[in-house]
């Protein structure tokens, strides 16, 4: 079977890797097994990891693309991603944003 992920939490950009991850996990353990206690033992061995440090931290980093400059001023404020990067070069010239 294939995993076509329309329309579900598994592609929305605005989760950090690790629910992503998690949660494809998940489904797919459910949708092969059928078995809710596999599913729980699956997560309980995930957690295991994340709690003893065997999980990149980049997978629990929120990111997003920033395009400063393009956001009208007509707009009730910015992107909240675009706040920070304001922010953060304002605090350090050489924070420029890479986008």
């Amino acid at each position: 079977p294939t995993f076509d992920a329309k329309g579900i939490e598994t592609v929305r950009r605005d989760a950090c890797p690790a629910v992503v991850k998690l949660l494809e996990g998940c489904l797919r353990c459910l949708f092969t097994t059928r078995d809710l206690s596999q599913v729980k033992a699956y997560l309980t061995r995930q957690w295991s990891k994340i709690l003893g440090g065997r999980v990149s931290l980049q997978d629990f980093v929120f990111s997003k693309e920033v395009r400063l400059g393009t956001y009208s001023a007509a707009a009730a404020a910015p992107p909240p991603a675009a706040v920070v990067a304001g922010r953060a070069m304002a605090a350090d010239p050489r924070a420029e944003t890479p986008f």
